[in-house]
């Protein structure tokens, strides 16, 4: 049972992950101009786009099922299927991750002779640490179904922050090494996040004032929390945001589809807009707008479905 004093403690921050979430985007993108000073296009596309897409791929195929049908769990499941059920997700993402990696290696492209064995290297790291991470998502469901907002935006801050600015780092370094500091950066930030999570929830679990539903480390189980329909004036909310949204995104697609030129040459200089860069950031300025459009309609569909039909 969730009690009431941790909710209002949590409640506060709750507005800090949408502050993060752009803080972050906005430090990314700014710590993507500095590398493109010291390493190609080519290397940090491998970085940015093979292994960031292995890893999302690898991560959504493993763990998003198992996470769902956790949630999902009706009032007559006990915790302990609840867990038994997510630990499956380990040995279903270390079979996934192997068979990415080797799609990653054999079946697609290979990068230039001078860094296909750090690309190999990248790609393994990158599979086994999504395998580490899926290790530790008993706690982060439990923390999500307890409603832990600030346990998930700190540790998503700390993990993803120090990613991308030991990559920085490193790349800045060792110029000639960027896979090897991606893998670095990654392999530190997976180790963050599941250190995280045990030892904050394993804490309270231990604490006298522990109000998880949990007493021990082996009864790890996510809590249940039935959906309730939206009202007229929700609907009205989720209404008004789909609008604000589709403008907000049209905007975008119409400014962004004239002026890709000219950003990508302000960001990386010549290099970015020899090649098929402008044309690739006015796809996704297209795919943002479907993006945002899918996000809110997703929305509509759940608070219209009964408990049962989400379950099932």
């Amino acid at each position: 049972m969730v009690c009431v004093a941790h909710i209002d403690a949590e409640a506060i921050p709750t507005y800090l992950s949408n502050v993060f979430q752009i803080t972050y985007r906005v430090f990314t993108f700014i710590t993507n101009a500095v590398i493109l000073r010291y390493i190609t296009s080519d290397v940090l596309g491998i970085i940015n786009v093979r292994l960031a897409l292995l890893y999302s791929t690898d991560t959504f195929v493993s763990v998003e099922a198992f996470r769902r049908a956790a949630l999902g769990v009706t009032e007559s499941s006990t915790w302990r299927q609840a867990i038994n059920l997510v630990w499956l997700s380990v040995p279903v993402s270390a079979a996934v991750s192997a068979a990415l990696a080797g799609l990653w290696l054999h079946a697609l492209s290979q990068p230039a002779p001078e860094v296909t064995s750090e690309y190999r290297l990248g790609v393994w790291v990158t599979a086994a640490m999504v395998v580490l991470e899926t290790a530790a998502q008993p706690l982060v469901i439990l923390a999500q179904a307890m409603l832990f907002v600030k346990l998930k935006v700190v540790a998503d801050m700390v993990t993803l922050c120090s990613r991308v600015a030991l990559k920085a780092w490193l790349i800045a370094l060792y110029p000639s090494h960027a896979i090897w500091a991606y893998c670095v950066g990654h392999a530190v930030s997976s180790a963050l996040l599941v250190v995280i999570y045990y030892g904050t929830l394993l804490w309270h679990v231990r604490s006298p004032d522990n109000c998880l539903p949990v007493k021990s480390a082996s009864e790890l189980g996510p809590r249940l929390v039935p959906g309730q329909p939206v009202s007229a004036a929700g609907g009205r909310v989720l209404h008004d945001l789909l609008r604000a949204m589709s403008l907000l995104c049209l905007v975008a697609v119409t400014f962004g589809w004239s002026y890709s030129h000219l950003l990508l040459r302000l960001y990386g200089g010549a290099l970015l807009t020899a090649g098929p860069a402008v044309s690739l950031l006015r796809a996704q300025c297209a795919y943002v707008l479907l993006l945002a459009v899918n996000g809110v309609l997703e929305c509509y569909t759940f608070a219209v479905m009964r408990q049962e039909q989400i379950n099932g």
